[in-house]
């Protein structure tokens, strides 16, 4: 993220953005790993203060996701869990054996593997 870009990130997130704020944002990669399970991403973003105006596009991927649900549902996290619970329908086989999502944010509406979904 440009150095600059610090200040009006802040003020977009702490919900005071001035009006043309518009900070760019990449992920080259991104890893989180328990055991066996692991989650990795990559994307870019451009974040504003109002979250329709504000746009993502990304790629994740888990390896392992039963056993992320598992965990999920044992901590009792039963939102999230039901949530990938959902998402393992829309996903992709990696040729690693995880399960991917390419994921948009535009306009207020989040596509995953180009299907829009009604999240409001």
């Amino acid at each position: 993220m440009p150095g600059e870009s610090l200040v009006p990130l802040a003020a977009a997130i702490t919900g005071h953005p001035p009006e043309n704020v518009r900070v760019p944002l990449h992920v080259a990669s991104l890893t989180a790993q328990r055991g066996a399970m692991q989650i990795t991403g990559n994307g870019d973003a451009n974040l504003t203060g109002n979250t329709d105006a504000s746009s993502a596009t990304g790629h994740i991927q888990v390896q392992n996701l039963d056993a992320v649900i598992e965990t999920l549902r044992n901590a009792g996290q039963t939102r999230a869990s039901a949530a990938l619970i959902l998402a393992k329908l829309f996903g992709h086989k990696a040729p690693s054996g995880g399960t991917s999502w390419d994921v948009s944010w535009e306009g207020g509406v989040m596509t995953v593997n180009h299907i829009p979904l009604p999240i409001r």
